[in-house]
């Protein structure tokens, strides 16, 4: 008989026990499929928000004053992490015709619209063909001309700019 209350006194500890283990784990599985599925949420919306942001117009000075700058405003675009997941920064673009924008209109441009700007680079486009331009790393007086990937990034570089003061000194690659 001590034997058989020990053997029921263990199958009722352990029926009990599991049913605890069992509601626990449950429990918890719920909550974190809730929480993966508030944190995806979440991050779609992140997602979508960055998204809405993508090539966005920026109020400007009236470009017109800067003869050869053929872009009415500056075109402001998302900078993306390697993933294209998260923006990281924004770059700014502006159209040029090079049979009439001269060094003396590039330096003002440069000082009123480039420098301390804080975009990650400034591209200016060719009008007569989009894939050649100047870029503007980190907005310095150094920039780069050759031809141009859709981000505006220099992928064939034929010259280099330096401003310096009120003169442009050119270099060749």
């Amino acid at each position: 008989m001590k034997i058989f209350k020990k053997l029921v006194i263990i199958a009722i500890v352990l029926f009990f026990g599991s049913a605890i283990i069992v509601g626990v784990k449950d429990g918890l599985t719920k909550d974190t499929k809730s929480t993966t599925k508030e944190t995806k949420q979440e991050v779609k919306k992140e997602i979508k928000t960055e998204e809405k942001e993508k090539p966005q117009k920026k109020e400007n000075k009236n470009l017109m004053d800067y003869k050869g700058i053929t872009s009415k405003e500056i075109k402001v675009n998302p900078v993306w992490n390697g993933s294209h997941n998260k923006k990281i920064g924004e770059y700014a673009t502006v159209y040029y015709n090079p049979n009439e924008l001269k060094d003396d209109v590039l330096i003002k441009f440069y000082k009123d619209n480039i420098e301390n700007s804080n975009y990650n680079y400034f591209v200016l486009r060719d009008i007569s063909n989009e894939n050649k331009g100047m870029f503007f790393a980190g907005c310095n007086q150094i920039f780069d001309y050759g031809t141009l990937n859709k981000e505006g990034e220099i992928n064939k570089k034929e010259k280099t700019g330096a401003i310096e003061g009120n003169k442009i000194k050119y270099y060749k690659k």
